[in-house]
């Protein structure tokens, strides 16, 4: 469900990002201009909703990002997140080894979900506090700059994975 719902977000991005385009090129009035951005701000908390009742009802599939393009997942890769991290809680094989070893793992699995949430949480309050500190016109710029690395970022992923292999 959470693939549809982000497919659905993605779409809508796209049309939020080419309104606020269009808003900045025709010189809107700030206040128009500010209902775009106001927009925005509540289509991106939108996706942080998302992602917590996803964590909340299959946490293991947003860990394991497979609703990310290859691309998102080579810099989480880079970045040192390593769901496969999560497959040493499966191993168990006698009941006695479970009892030593899942307690550790789910701490484990616990805390690569916390993390997950609180940058969440982070970047929302990031984006809040942008709207908050920047002029709507910076603000907008901002968000037209944060859709553009991601548009391009999932271009990446189609090019990647659409090459010849030898």
């Amino acid at each position: 469900m959470f693939d549809m719902e982000y497919a659905r977000w993605l779409e809508e991005d796209n049309h939020h990002m080419s309104e606020l385009r269009a808003g900045l090129q025709a010189r809107l009035l700030d206040g128009d201009l500010r209902v775009l951005v106001d927009e925005c701000l509540a289509h991106y908390d939108e996706v942080f909703r998302l992602k917590g009742m996803a964590a909340a009802s299959d946490a293991f599939h947003l860990i394991t990002g497979t609703w990310t393009t290859p691309a998102e997942r080579c810099f989480l890769w880079i970045g040192g997140f390593r769901p496969s991290e999560m497959l040493k809680m499966f191993p168990c094989t006698s009941s006695s080894f479970c009892s030593v070893v899942l307690p550790e793992h789910v701490h484990i699995y616990c805390s690569v979900i916390l993390c997950k949430l609180q940058a969440d949480n982070l970047r929302q309050q990031t984006l809040h506090q942008m709207r908050r500190i920047l002029t709507i016109r910076q603000t907008a710029r901002c968000f037209l700059a944060i859709g553009e690395y991601y548009r391009r970022l999932r271009a990446l992923s189609t090019l990647w994975a659409s090459r010849p292999r030898e």
